[in-house]
């Protein structure tokens, strides 16, 4: 077996006794954390912003490590999305008149109705709608 492997005798009973390496572990606990992090950050931090977490939790590690264990294990942080405006305010097309702004509104006072706000009159409730 250990010549198929092309590895030692020793090598082989060492890694069958404890096949991962001190660094995977770490790496492990690692990821655990980011992935703790990134949750909590709704997904929107990425590796500068988890590696400066974990510094500040008191870890000590590389952002370079970070940032492939977040590829690795593909922990991606969301892209904001670009903004779009959509209004178009530079058109020649008529501007539809404002119904709403003649309208008088009365609060009322009392408790038991359905809606804050009563019309005046039927009149202008129809003209709404």
């Amino acid at each position: 077996m250990c010549r198929a492997l092309g590895v030692s005798r020793s090598w082989y009973y060492a890694w069958r006794k404890n096949p991962m390496s001190r660094r995977e572990k770490e790496n492990e606990g690692f990821v655990e954390e980011i992935q703790e992090i990134h949750e909590k950050s709704r997904k929107t931090y990425g590796s500068p912003r988890v590696h400066a977490e974990l510094n500040e939790k008191g870890y000590l590690i590389g952002h370079n490590r970070v940032a492939r264990l977040m590829k690795k294990n593909n922990i991606r942080a969301k892209a904001k999305k670009k903004f779009k405006g959509t209004t178009h305010s530079k058109h020649k097309h008529p501007v539809a008149k404002n119904l709403l702004k003649d309208i008088q509104v009365r609060k009322h006072s009392q408790l038991g109705y359905i809606s804050p706000y009563q019309f005046e009159s039927q009149k202008e409730l129809e003209k709404v709608a």
